[in-house]
This record gives C-alpha cells, sequence and structure tokens, in this order.
C-alpha cells in the first residue's frame, strides 16, 4: 500500500465579511464592525468595561482585557480612541488567551504622551519592538485614529494619518537590538484582537476590521457559488450570504475538485443544535477517506465520535467544540504521513498514517470533502497552502 502524505493544518483564523457583517454590520470598503455601538456581541466582555453612548468605555480599574471571540491572522484593523490624562493602554494584535498578549502577540501603545519624543513604549509604538517615526498621538481627550496592517510578518501602522512604520518581524537585525523576552521574530502569526485595561479610563469607537486571506494561500470557497467543489449526492449544499452552508434538509458531501498531497486547510464552521458533519481527507471518486468529525455535542466526553475525533479512529485528548451557534475554528495537520488537528486553539490528536490500517490506505494525493449529515452547517474561510515536502 502506498504511505499517504497529508498536511492539513485548519486553524480558522481570519472571518470573511460577509459572515462577519451578519454579526457586526457592513463597514466601508470591505472593512465590518466589530462593535455595534449597543453591546458587546462579538466580544468577551470582562470587568470594568462598558458600552456608553455608543462608545465603549474602560472606567479604568486595572487588570483585565477586552478580547474578541474570533482569532484573526492577516488583517487590517481601523479603530478611534482616546485616552485620559497620565492614561496608559492599547490595542491587542494576534494575541493569546493564556500568557502575556504582548509579549506573544503584539500591542499598539496607546498613552497620554502627546509632543513628546518616540520610543518603544510610547504612543503608536509597537510596544517594546519599534518606536513611531513621528508621535502623532493628539492631547488627552481628543479621539486619535488608528490603521493596522498585519499581514504574515509585516506590520505597518498609521495614526492619525502619518505612517508610523512598516516592520518586518524577521529582520535579523532588529532582532538582533530587541530584548532577548521581546524578540519580534517569535511572536504568534495569529490570535485574538484584545483592547487593554491598563488602569486608566480609556475609550474606542468605529472599531471595524477587513479580513486578508492569510500569506500564501488560496481561498477554496468564492463566498457566491459552488465553484471548485462537486457535489456528491443530494444538493443540500448552497451559498447564502458569503457562507457555504448545509441546510439539513437531505444528507450530501462536497468534493474538491483538485487533489492535494502535503498542505495546510484552514476554515470556520457554526453549528444549529443537533447538527453533525465532518471533514474529509483523501477523498478519491465516491470514496470519503477518513473524517474529522464537526458535532454540536459541546461539553461531552471526548471520543472518536465526538466533536474533534478523527472519526471512528481517535478520540480528542479534549473536547473544545464551542456551545451551539458560536463559531469554531479548527485546525488540521497532515504532512509527510502525519495527520493531527487542533479546535479552537487547543491540540486534539496526532497520528502516523502508517500505524492504522485504515490510514494506510489513503491515496498519496486526495480531495478534500465537507460532509453534512443533519442540522444546519455554515463554513467560512475556507483557505489552502500547499506545501513542499521540507515545508
Amino acid at each position: 500500500m502506498r504511505k499517504a502524505h497529508f498536511h492539513l493544518i485548519l486553524l480558522a483564523l481570519v472571518a470573511s465579511p460577509m459572515a462577519l457583517a451578519q454579526e457586526h454590520g457592513l463597514a466601508e470598503d470591505g472593512f465590518i464592525r466589530m462593535f455595534n455601538g449597543i453591546d458587546f456581541s462579538g466580544w468577551h466582555a470582562a470587568e470594568h468595561w462598558v458600552v456608553q453612548d455608543g462608545v465603549i468605555h474602560c472606567t479604568g480599574e486595572r487588570g483585565n482585557w477586552l478580547r474578541s471571540h474570533l482569532l484573526y491572522e492577516d488583517f487590517v484593523l481601523r479603530l478611534e480612541y482616546k485616552i485620559s490624562p497620565k492614561g496608559n493602554s492599547g490595542v491587542f494584535l494576534r494575541a493569546p488567551l493564556v500568557g502575556r498578549q504582548s509579549q506573544i502577540g503584539m500591542e499598539i501603545q496607546i498613552r497620554d504622551d502627546h509632543g513628546r519624543n518616540p520610543s518603544t513604549g510610547g504612543a503608536g509604538a509597537l510596544y517594546k519592538i519599534m518606536a513611531p517615526a513621528q508621535n502623532m498621538s493628539k492631547p488627552a481627550g481628543e479621539w486619535n485614529e488608528l490603521e493596522v496592517t498585519c499581514r504574515g510578518k509585516r506590520v505597518i501602522t498609521v495614526m492619525n494619518g502619518v505612517q508610523l512604520y512598516d516592520v518586518d518581524l524577521d529582520d535579523e537585525e532588529l532582532n538582533a537590538k530587541l530584548e532577548e523576552d521581546f524578540k519580534a521574530s517569535g511572536r504568534r502569526r495569529f490570535g485574538y484582537i484584545g483592547l487593554q485595561n491598563h488602569g486608566k479610563p480609556v475609550w474606542f469607537r468605529n472599531v471595524r476590521i477587513k479580513p486578508l486571506v492569510p500569506e500564501g494561500y488560496v481561498s477554496l470557497f468564492n463566498g457566491k457559488d459552488l465553484s471548485g467543489w462537486r457535489v456528491m449526492g443530494a444538493r443540500s449544499w448552497r451559498v447564502e450570504d458569503g457562507l457555504l452552508v448545509f441546510t439539513g434538509q437531505r444528507t450530501g458531501w462536497l468534493r474538491s475538485e483538485q487533489a492535494y498531497r502535503d498542505f495546510r486547510l484552514k476554515l470556520d464552521y457554526r453549528l444549529s443544535k443537533g447538527a453533525d458533519g465532518g471533514v474529509y481527507i483523501g477523498a478519491k471518486g465516491k470514496n470519503k477517506g477518513v473524517e474529522v468529525q464537526l458535532l454540536d455535542d459541546a461539553g461531552a466526553e471526548p471520543s472518536a465520535i465526538s466533536s474533534g475525533a478523527l472519526y471512528g479512529i481517535l478520540a480528542p485528548a479534549q473536547n473544545v467544540t464551542k456551545p451551539t451557534g458560536e463559531w469554531n475554528q479548527l485546525e488540521i495537520t497532515c504532512k509527510d504521513g502525519r495527520l493531527s488537528a487542533n479546535l479552537n486553539i487547543i491540540d486534539l490528536w496526532s497520528v502516523d498514517l502508517a500505524e492504522h490500517e485504515r490510514l494506510r490506505k489513503l491515496p498519496a494525493e486526495g480531495g478534500l470533502g465537507l460532509q453534512g449529515a443533519k442540522g444546519r452547517i455554515e463554513l467560512r474561510n475556507i483557505y489552502l497552502k500547499e506545501l513542499s515536502p521540507d515545508a
């Protein structure tokens, strides 16, 4: 039998404009509002943060942060902020759930230091990494406009219409000057958007984001139709408002028209109550290959048929699927004969394909499949990057 060579990483990183528009509303030029001006929908609320007169307000009691529900990889973020006298805050980029957000991810510094010399701790700085070319911050109590672009290893920040820097995080000369614990090259390339509470009042408004296709990836779903996919069985899949939707009317699946050997795949999914589906790996003809289970079973004990399982073969280390109606971000890795999966940033399992009879039967190149068994399943951000053998 031929040994399979697969590499799948389903990260779930960025949100498609049409999909996010359903939750937050469409903004200008493909940007999506992350804040609706009414409540913290789309955010994990924290103490000492309130919505006041259509503005996000941190009262200044210290010790937490407001973070997005979703993870982001490549994006353009725009917002406005104002800071109180002697205030200090920040915007976290690609931040982790656990660990120091400004050190594992990144932070754009917000500070009341109008008129002072630029520094790596001053307003607009990429904290501890890069000082702005100019200190463009306005006096305390005045609104500032901030735009940050994260594209792979590159970060570009503009404040009040002036570009502050264009940083390559992997630049050797830059990293040689940085403190060991703050090297830029080690920063996460995906994570949460966060607003920092650093003990002083701060206000945010007009928070919007434009997700970008991750660097080096191609989109497998155009948000308009089923181009690139073949309908297998019942026609229960359709496109609605930029989402790829299994309607639940009859069991059916989609198979990618193209076959892949080594690759990374990223997608987001959301399930209705009781929904059941999966992602197939190594599909060929009518053969579905093997399945990573998608199931509405939040809180259930992990098993070989629970959410995140390699169906009928391996149980996940944890069942970390989110409650009904919330977006999940899946990660699967399959390369050089090894298959692994990650859901909502938690590693589920990893296996050598040669160790299991069913896995050994997978073709060296196979298609991807999207399966629906029951309930409503919504998919978005289906991105793929083909990998060379040594990638």
